[in-house]
């Protein structure tokens, strides 16, 4: 079976052009394009215009590529950038009738659990472990801690990359201390966590770009950032030397780092760090997968009869979705 999964976040618009065999998801095709859609979300709630113009492009073009992959389904699904602006309805109704494809909203648990799912689909070595998946968005970030059988833990924090540029780092030089920001996040992130003896993921574009200047990346390649372990010690680094370059000067400097991402790198590693200083995680794998391979997972749950069929947590996940 074959289904096109798109994520459409508050700075990125992901498609995933994937065929489920043997109870892995091969990927055929993935785009992506970093449109912005919650650029003013913070100060005005609402998906602008020409944000909007770019959404319905972005979405037609992936409807073609699915349309040349023979795609059986096109599932598509909305993250925090429609749970916060106030005209998500009106800007679903007009999407719908200008692309044919329907945003389903994510809830922020939702959110969560496909992340989780997406996650840890490709190390199935460790199955027999827990996982915690951290997953930072733009607008948000979701912590999920389970394995094959159960959630322990399931958290969405209403900040992500591009809202603490927005609070932080709106112009450079910067004049915000990192222990100011640390005390800022100490009120978001006020649970506790036990994290030994987890095998910890992180997903989205804070963590894979951070993998790709750690390998030297010319240009981002993702098989190779794929499932890259990186130490909290190297995010302490480069958080150091991002404090002293300008948006453009980190483009210049690190040439992998996809544009539309020089600026929400520094608050996105900054977040990521603070996290693995929260709760005693000294390193993590990176993956390059995430909701949209977690939507085709949920797929093979409710009309598939394999691997993900039977697992633990397909009893759960329905009762999330319905």
């Amino acid at each position: 079976m074959r289904i096109a999964s798109i994520d459409i976040g508050t700075n990125t618009i992901l498609l995933l052009v994937g065929e489920i065999k043997d109870d892995q998801i091969i990927p055929l095709r993935e785009e992506f394009r970093i449109p912005r859609l919650g650029k003013s979300i913070s100060s005005t709630q609402m998906i602008e215009e020409d944000s909007q113009l770019q959404l319905i492009q972005i979405l037609n073009e992936y409807k073609q590529i699915a349309q040349i992959y023979n795609v059986e389904k096109i599932i598509c699904g909305g993250t925090a950038v429609f749970r916060k602006a106030k005209n998500s309805n009106e800007v679903i109704k007009k999407v719908l009738k200008e692309t044919g494809i329907l945003i389903n909203v994510l809830s922020s648990e939702q959110e969560a659990v496909l992340t989780f799912l997406g996650g840890i689909s490709n190390f199935n070595e460790y199955y027999d472990k827990d996982f915690i998946v951290i997953d930072i968005g733009g607008g948000s970030t979701e912590i999920t801690k389970g394995n094959l059988n159960t959630i322990e833990f399931l958290k969405s924090y209403n900040i992500g990359a591009v809202t603490l540029k927005d609070r932080f780092f709106n112009s450079y030089r910067y004049q915000t201390k990192i222990e100011e920001i640390y005390n800022y996040l100490d009120y978001i992130f006020t649970d506790e966590l036990r994290t030994k003896n987890s095998v910890t993921i992180s997903v989205a574009g804070t963590p894979t770009t951070i993998a790709s200047i750690f390998l030297k990346q010319k240009v981002f390649e993702e098989k190779a950032v794929d499932k890259t372990y990186l130490m909290s010690t190297y995010l302490n680094h480069l958080i150091n030397e991002f404090y002293q370059l300008s948006p453009d000067q980190i483009s210049s400097k690190f040439p992998s780092v996809v544009k539309g991402r020089e600026d929400v790198i520094l608050p996105g590693t900054i977040l990521l760090k603070f996290i693995m200083d929260k709760f005693s995680i000294k390193g993590l794998y990176v993956s390059t997968r995430g909701i949209r391979y977690g939507m085709i997972i949920l797929e093979e749950m409710n009309y598939g009869d394999g691997f993900w069929t039977n697992v633990g947590l397909r009893k759960l996940i329905s009762s999330l979705f319905g």
